[in-house]
């Protein structure tokens, strides 16, 4: 009888610890995307500013003098430089893509990646 017991709490500890853990939502982030509701609750200035403090390893190039090639909805920009004073209001997601996704979306000239930001 005892065991019986035992085996009865054992079961309904289980079945609690289940329920409990499928029910919290999961708050894990995505570390190639930045979302508009991370960048509302940011303290950043602009994009660029955005970036530096939330994903800074984004903008670390493996070989010097190299750096990631910026697209703004789609369209290649001329430097990083050029989204400077670009407010997080307009932006609706930043998005970082490795060296060979992007040069399988654009082509040659992604050696260290690129920075997608999506406007609203």
């Amino acid at each position: 009888m005892r065991f019986v017991s035992l085996l009865w709490l054992a079961l309904t500890l289980v079945a609690c610890a289940s329920s409990t853990s499928t029910t919290t939502p999961s708050t894990r982030r995505d570390s190639n995307r930045l979302t508009a509701e991370e960048l509302a609750v940011s303290s950043a200035r602009d994009v660029i500013d955005a970036i530096e403090s939330l994903r800074p390893a984004w903008l670390r190039a493996r070989e010097k003098n190299i750096a990631p090639v910026i697209y703004l909805d789609n369209v290649r920009q001329i430097d990083i430089g050029t989204l400077r004073g670009t407010p997080l209001t307009n932006v609706a997601e930043i998005s970082f893509l490795n060296a060979n996704d992007a040069t399988t979306r654009f082509g040659t000239g992604h050696a260290a990646g690129a920075i997608m930001v999506k406007t609203k």
